[in-house]
C-alpha cells in the first residue's frame, strides 16, 4: 500500500521467498517480488540517493509483532547493498562498520531485551538508528539514540517473565565464576521472582559467547568488559542482601547477607561499612546542618533497589555510547542518513504502570504523525487541487495526545505532584480525577481505587498509580551519590559523573544545591520525544506495520480476529479505504497531454493554448468518448490531472492501440520503399552471381584435374603400403604363435619340475620314517638286552653263594648239569655256524644290489657329464650366433630407413628381446635344475653313510663274536654310536668264556635282529627305486629344455635371415638397412 508494507511475523516459520538468497533480486530491482522489509529499504535507499533527502523507517506494531526483526532485516538489506556498490568500487571502510552495526543487535538485545507473556524477546527500551550514506551510496557511519529503558525489571518481574538476557547469559556462560561469585540462577532474587529460568530454544551459554564475540568486534576491551561484568554481578548479589529490622523506624543489614555486602562492595570497589550505612540510613542538609536518619526496612528496600535499577540504567548508557564512539563518523555530520526507528509496541497488561503510560504515549504520537502524513495531507492535497472526492472518516487521537503531554495533562500534573514534599499517589490520582474527569478520552473507576483510563487509539487502557510519583523522581540520595562517586574503580566513577545520576551540578558535594530541582522521568522522556517527532517530520517516511498473527505465538496459526483488531488499531483499514475512494495517479498537466498526445483530437488546438485548457478539453473529450466506466474516475485538478487505477489502465490501453495503428501505417510506407530497394539489389546481385558461377566452374574444372592426378598418386602408395602391412601382419602373427608355444611349454616344464620336487619330498618323508622306526627298534632291542645280562649276572651270583655253601654235598649234580649244559652249548654253536652261514649270503646278496646301484649311479654322472658338454657346445654355438647378429646390427646400422621401417624394426627387436630374455629364463631353470640334482646326489651319499647303507657299503661285516652277547642289538648299537650313558660300550655288556650264563634270551634277540632286517630291506628297495625313477624323470626334463633353447635359438636366427632378406629386396629402399639402435646388440643370443 504505498510507501506501507504489513510484515506478520511467522515464528519460526521459513518461508522460501524471504530467504537471505533472495536480496540480491531486490537490489537488481527485478520484477514479480513479493512485498517485504527489504522492499521499503530498497526504496527509501534509492529515494535517498535520487532526491539527497534524508528518510525514515518507521516500525511499529503491537508486543511480539516482530518489530525488532524486522529492523536487523533492514539493516542487513542495507548491508548487502552496500556491499554491492563495493563490488563496483572498492570500499573497505564501509564493509566494516556495516559488520560493526550487525554485531550491535546482539549487544544491545542482550541488555535490553527480555521474555514478557507476550513476547519472549520484548524490546523494553526504544531506539531510534541512524544510518549516514555519503553520495556515492556507502555506510559513512551511523548512531543509536534510545529511550526509556524500563528499570524496573531489574528488581521484579512478572510470574512467566524474565529479567533482561544478559543476566541469564552471564550466569550460564560465564568460566570464571569464582572470580564474581556466581551461583545458580535460581539463588538470585532479582532473577527468579517471575518463575522463568529458562526460554525454549534458546542456549543462554551460546549467546553469552556471542556477546563476548560482539564486544570484541565493538572494540570494548578486556578491562572494560571485566567491569561490565563486575556491575552484573554486583547487581544479582546486592538483590539478595536482606535487612533485619531492629525497631519501628531502625533497621540493619541482616546477619546472613553480611558476606554478600562484601560481595557486593568488593565489585564496587568500596568499604562495606560505607555501604551499609547509604542503604540503612539517609543524609539530609537542612539550613548547614547534616542530619542522618535511620530508614525502616521498608525504605532500605526501595534504596537497595533505587542503586540496583539506577546502576542497571547507567551501565545501559554507557554501552550506547560506546556504540555510538565506535559508530560515529566525523565527517558524515552533513551527509544524508536512513534512519529506523524500533520503538516498543503497545501495551496492555493486567497491571500497568508509569513505564507502560510513557509507552503508549509514544505509540499515539507516532500514530497521529501516521495520520496526518497519509489521511490529512491526503485530504489537504484534494482541496487544494479543487478535486471533488468522497470525504474519509479517520480517527484522529490529537485530543488524546494533549491530555498527555500539554500544559495540565497528565504528564504536567505528575511533575507538579513531584514537587510538593507531601505529595502521594493517592493526592495525584485525585488531580487527575478532578482535571480530567469529564474528558472524552479520560475514565475513572466506579470504584475507589488507585486507577485511571485513558481511551488510546488501539483500545482503552488502565492505568496503576502505584509508585508513580517514584518512578518519576527517578533520582538516587545524595549519600549513594557520593558513595558511588568514591569508589577506586574508575569505571564506576564514570558511570556516576557521566550519565545523569547525579541530581546536582557538582558530584563532589554531599548535599545539593536547595534551589536545583533534578527534571523528571517524565519530562526528559517528553523531550526526547518531541525530537524524535522532529527528526522524523524532516524525513520522507516509510512505514512497517507489523502483525502478531496469534497470542499463542504459535507457527502456522492465524487468529483472524486479533489481526483484524491490530489492522483497525493501525489505522491500516482505513489506508485501504483512502487509497480505493482516492486518486492514486497524479501527473502535471504538461506531462499529462504531452504522454497521451497521441490521442489528441484534432479540434483541440496546441498552439497558444496553456498546459491547464489542453488537458481540460482533453479529459472532457475522454468524457464524451465514454472511455470510462465513470466519469469520476479523472479530474482535472489545477496543476494535475487526477486519475484511478481503472482510468489510468483505460488510457494506456488506449494509447497502446493507437500507437499500434501508427506504426501499421507507418510499416506500410516502409515496406513500399524497402521493396524497390530490395529489387534493385537483387538484380545486381544476379549479374555478379553469373559471372562469379563462370569464375567458379573453370577453378572447379582445373581443381578436379589436380585431385584426380593426386588421388592417382595416392591409390600407388597405398597399395604398396598395403602389401608391406600385409607382410609385417604375416610375421607378426607366426611370431605370436610361436610365443604362445613357447610359453605352454614353459608353463608345462615348471609343472613338471614342481611335482619332481614334490615327489621328492615325499620320498625324503619315507626315508626320514624308516629311520625313526629303526632307530626306535635297536634301542628298544638294546633294552632288552642289558635287561638280560643284568638278569644272568644276578643268578650267576645267586649260584656262586648256593655253592659256597654246600660245594662238596652238590659237587656232583653240579658235574652232571655243566657236562649237560656243555652239550646243549655245543648245538647252539652248531646252530650259530649255520645262522653265520645264511647271514653271509644274504651279505653277498646285498653287495650285489650295491654294486648295481653303483653301476646306475656312474651312469647318470655319466649322462651329467655329457649334459655338460652339451651346454658347453650350445654356448659355444651362442657366441657363434652373438657374433653374427653383432656383425648384422653393424651392417644395418650402416642402413638408411624409411620410418616404417624403422618401427618394424623397433618391434622386430622388442620381440627379441622379450625372446632373449625367455631364452635367459630357461637357461636359469636348467641351472637350477642341475644344482638340485647336484644335491640329489649329495643326499645319496649322505644315505650310503647311515647305518642302514652299511650293508651295501661293508660286505665284509664282522659278525663272530666271542660270546652271545656280541649278538645282542645293543652291541651293535654301541659300535656305531660309540657308547653313552643310555647305552653301554662293547666291553662293558660282553661276558668272559668262563661265565656261565642262559643263551636263550640272545638267540630269540638274534631272531628278532633277522625279522627286523628283512623289514627295513623293502624300504631300501623302494626308496633306491625311487631315487632311479626321479633322476630319470628329471633327465627327460632337462632334455625337453635343452630342446626349447635350441627352437629358440633356431626361430631366432630364421627371422633374423628373413628381416634382412626383406629389407634388402624392398621396391623402395635404395640403400641397405640402417639398424635405428645406438649401439651394437648386447643380449646373449
Amino acid at each position: 500500500m504505498g510507501n506501507i508494507v504489513l510484515a506478520v511475523n511467522p515464528f519460526k516459520f521459513t518461508i522460501p521467498q524471504y530467504e537471505d538468497g533472495n536480496m540480491s533480486k531486490y537490489a537488481n530491482e527485478m520484477d514479480g517480488l513479493v512485498p517485504h522489509s527489504w522492499q521499503v529499504a530498497h526504496k527509501a535507499f534509492k529515494s535517498m540517493r535520487q532526491s539527497g533527502n534524508n528518510q525514515a523507517i518507521l516500525i511499529s506494531g503491537e508486543s511480539g509483532a516482530g518489530k525488532t526483526e524486522s529492523t536487523k532485516t533492514i539493516i542487513k538489506y542495507l548491508g548487502e547493498l552496500t556491499k554491492h556498490l563495493t563490488s563496483l568500487g572498492a570500499n573497505g571502510k564501509a564493509a566494516q562498520l556495516h559488520e560493526k552495526l550487525n554485531e550491535v543487535n546482539p549487544l544491545l538485545e542482550a541488555f535490553g531485551n527480555a521474555k514478557t507473556l507476550r513476547n519472549n524477546n520484548s524490546s523494553r527500551f526504544g531506539k531510534f538508528i541512524k544510518i549516514q550514506f555519503s553520495g556515492d551510496g556507502f555506510i559513512e557511519g551511523a548512531s543509536i539514540t534510545n529511550y526509556l529503558l524500563e528499570k524496573s525489571r531489574v528488581v521484579w518481574q512478572s510470574q512467566g517473565e524474565r529479567s533482561y538476557h544478559v543476566f541469564y547469559h552471564f550466569l550460564a556462560g560465564c568460566k570464571d565464576k569464582e572470580k564474581y561469585e556466581l551461583k545458580n540462577a535460581s539463588e538470585y532474587q532479582c532473577v527468579n521472582q517471575g518463575g522463568c529460568l529458562s526460554i525454549d530454544g534458546v542456549d543462554d551459554a551460546a549467546n553469552y559467547q556471542q556477546l563476548v564475540r560482539a564486544m570484541e568486534v565493538l572494540g570494548i576491551t578486556d578491562m572494560e568488559r571485566d567491569n561490565i561484568f563486575c556491575v552484573l554481578a554486583a547487581i544479582l548479589h546486592l538483590q539478595n542482601v536482606q535487612f533485619q529490622k531492629l525497631c519501628d523506624d531502625t533497621c540493619t543489614v541482616a546477619a546472613a547477607s553480611q558476606g554478600t555486602l562484601a560481595t557486593v562492595a568488593r565489585l564496587l570497589a568500596i568499604a562495606p561499612e560505607s555501604l551499609a550505612k547509604v542503604l540503612t540510613t539517609i543524609t539530609t542538609v537542612v539550613r548547614g546542618e547534616t542530619i542522618v536518619k535511620n530508614l525502616k526496612a521498608e525504605k532500605a528496600i526501595v534504596t537497595r533497589d533505587t542503586l540496583s535499577k539506577a546502576l542497571y540504567n547507567s551501565l545501559f548508557n554507557w554501552l550506547v555510547k560506546k556504540v555510538n564512539d565506535v559508530l560515529v563518523s566525523e565527517t558524515a555530520s552533513d551527509t544524508a542518513f536512513i534512519g529506523i526507528l524500533d520503538i516498543f509496541g503497545f501495551e496492555d497488561f493486567d497491571v500497568n504502570s508509569f513505564e507502560q503510560l510513557c509507552i503508549n504515549y509514544t505509540n499515539e504520537s507516532l500514530q497521529h504523525h501516521y495520520n496526518e502524513h497519509v489521511f490529512a495531507q491526503e485530504l489537504k492535497e484534494y482541496e487544494k487541487e479543487q478535486v471533488d472526492v468522497t470525504s474519509v472518516e479517520y480517527q484522529d487521537n490529537q485530543p488524546c495526545i494533549d491530555l498527555l503531554e500539554k500544559a495540565g495533562g497528565i504528564l504536567s500534573l505528575l511533575d507538579e505532584e513531584c514537587n510538593f514534599p507531601r505529595a502521594t499517589d493517592s493526592t495525584f490520582t485525585q488531580k487527575l480525577y478532578n482535571q480530567h474527569g469529564d474528558h472524552q478520552y479520560f475514565s475513572r473507576p466506579r470504584i475507589a481505587q488507585p486507577t485511571f483510563g485513558v481511551y488510546h487509539y488501539a483500545g482503552a487502557v488502565e492505568y496503576t498509580t502505584t509508585d508513580f510519583l517514584d518512578k518519576n523522581k527517578d533520582a538516587l540520595s545524595d549519600n549513594l551519590v557520593a558513595m558511588l562517586d568514591l569508589s577506586s574503580n574508575a569505571f564506576i566513577a564514570a558511570l556516576v559523573r557521566g550519565f545523569n545520576l547525579v541530581s546536582a551540578p557538582d558530584a563532589g558535594k554531599a548535599a545539593r544545591a536547595a534551589t536545583t530541582k533534578p527534571p523528571t522521568l517524565g519530562s526528559q522522556f517528553k523531550t526526547q520525544l518531541q525530537k524524535l517527532k522532529a527528526v522524523i517530520h524532516s524525513t520522507q517516511p516509510h512505514w512497517i506495520r507489523c502483525i502478531k498473527p496469534n497470542m499463542e505465538q504459535a507457527a502456522g496459526k492465524f487468529d483472524a480476529k486479533h489481526v483484524m483488531a491490530q489492522l483497525n488499531s493501525s489505522g491500516v483499514l482505513q489506508t485501504i479505504q483512502m487509497i480505493r475512494n482516492g486518486y492514486p495517479f497524479r501527473v502535471p498537466h504538461g506531462d499529462f497531454w504531452r504522454s497521451f498526445r497521441l490521442l489528441l483530437p484534432r479540434h483541440i488546438m496546441t498552439a497558444g493554448s496553456t498546459d491547464a485548457q489542453i488537458c481540460a478539453q482533453l479529459v472532457q473529450h475522454f468524457r464524451d468518448t465514454n472511455i470510462f466506466e465513470q466519469h469520476s474516475h479523472i479530474q482535472c485538478g489545477a496543476t494535475k490531472v487526477f486519475m484511478k487505477q481503472k482510468a489510468f489502465e483505460a488510457l494506456t490501453r488506449l494509447k497502446r492501440e493507437t500507437e499500434a495503428e501508427s506504426l501499421n501505417t507507418i510499416q506500410c510506407y516502409a515496406r513500399r520503399l524497402l521493396s524497390f530497394v530490395e529489387l534493385k539489389r537483387r538484380i545486381g546481385m544476379s549479374i555478379a552471381a553469373v559471372r562469379i558461377q563462370r569464375r567458379y566452374r573453370q577453378w572447379r574444372s582445373q581443381r578436379r584435374l589436380a585431385a584426380v592426378i593426386a588421388m592417382q598418386r595416392c591409390w600407388r602408395a597405398r597399395t604398396l603400403r598395403i602389401d608391406e602391412r600385409t607382410g609385417r601382419v604375416s610375421v607378426m602373427i607366426e611370431e605370436r604363435v610361436f610365443r604362445q608355444k613357447l610359453q605352454d611349454a614353459g608353463i608345462e616344464g615348471i609343472a613338471r619340475l614342481q611335482c619332481f620336487l614334490q615327489e621328492e619330498a615325499e620320498a625324503r618323508d619315507l626315508v626320514a620314517a624308516a629311520e625313526g622306526a629303526e632307530r626306535e627298534a635297536v634301542h628298544q632291542r638294546a633294552t632288552k638286552s642289558r635287561m638280560a645280562v643284568v638278569a644272568q649276572e644276578r643268578r650267576a651270583q645267586e649260584m656262586e653263594y648256593a655253592l659256597s655253601q654246600n660245594w662238596q654235598g652238590r659237587y656232583e649234580l653240579e658235574s652232571e648239569a655243566w657236562r649237560e649244559e656243555r652239550d646243549r652249548l655245543s648245538a647252539e654253536v652248531e646252530q650259530l655256524m649255520a645262522l653265520k652261514t645264511r647271514l653271509e649270503a644274504d651279505n653277498a646278496r646285498l653287495q650285489q644290489e650295491r654294486d648295481d646301484a653303483f653301476r646306475e649311479r656312474d651312469a647318470l654322472l655319466h649322462e651329467r657329464a655329457a649334459d655338460q658338454q652339451h651346454v658347453a657346445s650350445l654356448e659355444a654355438d651362442l657366441d657363434v650366433n652373438r657374433r653374427t647378429i653383432g656383425g648384422l646390427a653393424r651392417t644395418i646400422q650402416t642402413t638408411p630407413l624409411s620410418a616404417d621401417d624403422k618401427r618394424i624394426i623397433e618391434r622386430l627387436q622388442n620381440n627379441e628381446t622379450r625372446l632373449q630374455n625367455r631364452v635367459v629364463y630357461l637357461e636359469e631353470s636348467l641351472e637350477r635344475a642341475q644344482a638340485h640334482n647336484k644335491v640329489l646326489e649329495g643326499r645319496l651319499l649322505e644315505y650310503e653313510m647311515t647305518p642302514r647303507g652299511a650293508l651295501l657299503r661293508s660286505p665284509q661285516s664282522d659278525l663272530s663274536f666271542p660270546s652271545p652277547a656280541h649278538r645282542s642289538p645293543a652291541v651293535r648299537r654301541a659300535k656305531f654310536t660309540g657308547g653313552d650313558d643310555d647305552h653301554p660300550a662293547v666291553s662293558d655288556l660282553c661276558l668272559s668264556d668262563e661265565d656261565e650264563v642262559d643263551t636263550s634270551t640272545f638267540l630269540d634277540d638274534s631272531d628278532e635282529e633277522e625279522a627286523g632286517n628283512d623289514n627295513v630291506e623293502p624300504i631300501l628297495d623302494s626308496v633306491n627305486a625311487s631315487s632311479i625313477a626321479k633322476h630319470d624323470k628329471w633327465k627327460n626334463v632337462s632334455e625337453e629344455l635343452r630342446q626349447m633353447v635350441l627352437a629358440v635359438k633356431d626361430r631366432q636366427a630364421l627371422k633374423d635371415n628373413t628381416n634382412v632378406v626383406r629389407h634388402r629386396t624392398h621396391p623402395r629402399m635404395k640403400s641397405p638397412l640402417k639398424s635405428p639402435l645406438k649401439s651394437p646388440l648386447k643380449s646373449p643370443l
